[in-house]
């Protein structure tokens, strides 16, 4: 899990993934901005295991 700056996030690497069969989770995090927006997302990356 990590919580990384809304503005440092690259979308391509969070969507694609570590490779393999993953599942990325992505929420707000961070302080409330208004307008519902926050200044940071959570992410988690889950891997299967077999």
């Amino acid at each position: 899990m990590t919580t990384t700056k809304l503005n440092a996030i690259d979308m391509r690497s969070v969507l694609a993934g570590p490779g393999g069969e993953t599942l990325a989770v992505m929420t707000c995090g961070g302080d409330y901005l208004g307008d519902y927006t926050y200044d940071s997302r959570v992410i988690v990356v889950a891997s299967r295991v077999r």
